[in-house]
């Protein structure tokens, strides 16, 4: 079933973007050779590449190691901040903002996004917080290197939000930076003790972190007709 709608998928936009499966994996985004570029962060209109199922099955596990891009040019600015999705549908974050320091905890929806002025859908995330939506975003996933991008919408372009990788264990620095956040254990992780800069690059410098790779979970082309019945 994942086949075939990958072809209707790419079906529905060939006349709009070339190409579909290996086709697709070598944007710009995957590689993140335009983080210098003030432009790049709204070239074009992104879409998840990540069906509502295989995002949760993707992200249930995993921690997303990543510096918050909005409004940080300077690589040595890139804090970083520390997302771990455990296995129970639940997002824990540490967050390093400058002299600021903060640890959330959201339920994460999985689901597709229904725009009638779009005239289309897509998959995306929503974390709640004590019932209320709290903020969303639309992934970009590379299945062959484990980076990851979470965009946000700001009409009318997708913004890069947070730009970084999926890695199985928590940073150390997590502790160092946010002392009350959940123990490893009880989030049902490890620690990577190696990992304790505060600086996205520098982090990534003393140990890449053992890589997330799912190839096998990516659609390239998600998006579909928006229906009013559905």
């Amino acid at each position: 079933m994942k086949t075939i709608f990958k072809l209707m998928a790419c079906a529905l936009v060939a006349s709009t973007m070339s190409g579909c499966g290996s086709a697709q994996t070598s944007r710009p985004y995957e590689t993140f050779d335009q983080w210098d570029n003030p432009q790049r962060s709204r070239s074009r209109v992104y879409r998840q590449n990540l069906l509502p199922e295989d995002a949760q099955e993707l992200f249930a596990g995993s921690v997303f190691v990543n510096r918050f891009e909005a409004g940080q040019r300077d690589p040595d600015e890139a804090a970083v901040m520390v997302q771990v999705f455990t296995r129970n549908g639940q997002s824990v974050s540490c967050d390093i903002e400058q002299d600021t320091r903060s640890i959330s905890t959201d339920a994460v929806r999985h689901y597709w996004v229904e725009s009638e002025r779009q005239r289309a859908s897509w998959p995306g995330v929503q974390y709640i917080e004590n019932g209320e939506v709290r903020g969303g975003r639309t992934y970009q996933y590379n299945g062959r290197t484990g980076q990851l991008v979470g965009f946000y919408y700001q009409r009318p372009y997708f913004w890069e939000h947070n730009v970084g990788h999926l890695q199985t264990r928590i940073p150390a620095m997590v502790y160092t930076e946010c002392p009350d956040f959940p123990s490893a254990q009880s989030l049902g992780f490890e620690v990577n003790t190696a990992q304790t800069a505060t600086n996205y690059d520098a982090l990534i410098a003393q140990d890449p972190g053992q890589r997330i790779l799912r190839p096998d979970l990516v659609t390239p082309v998600t998006f579909r007709p928006w229906d009013a019945d559905r």
